[in-house]
């Protein structure tokens, strides 16, 4: 089995992925998503290129922009002081956030656009779409 299948099935029966299923707000989500990463040690995040260790997440644009930077990573060809399978539990757990934020937006009552919330599905970038389609379609 490759390292890209069994990070996705670790990702599948870890905590964070049903912690973030569990969750019914978008703040909820990013709570989520910045305990998660505060689990990760510097040594860990070392593994990664400079490039795709995620900063502070402070809206849902940021969970939108590392999902990107990280399925960028793992599409390319990884250097060997990259962390493959480490990179591939962090898109994992990106995808289940921005799933989980398309979920909640989705049962919102007459969507409203404002310049504070993010923008629809239909407004991502067509990678990001794409992935979380993706991602969705295994479940």
């Amino acid at each position: 089995m490759d390292s890209g299948t069994s990070a996705h099935r670790r990702c599948n029966r870890s905590p964070w992925r049903r912690t973030l299923e569990a969750n019914e707000s978008t703040e909820d989500v990013l709570s989520t998503l910045r305990d998660y990463l505060a689990t990760l040690t510097p040594a860990e995040l070392a593994r990664l290129p400079e490039s795709c260790r995620p900063g502070r997440i402070k809206a849902e644009d940021d969970v939108e922009y590392w999902m990107f930077r990280l399925a960028q990573l793992i599409t390319s060809t990884l250097d060997e002081n990259t962390d493959a399978v480490l990179a591939q539990q962090m898109l994992n757990v990106f995808l289940h956030a921005i799933v989980q934020i398309l979920r909640i937006h989705k049962s919102e009552p007459a969507p409203s656009w404002s310049p504070s919330r993010t923008l629809p599905f239909e407004a991502l970038r067509p990678a990001a779409r794409r992935a979380a389609i993706s991602h969705v379609d295994r479940y």
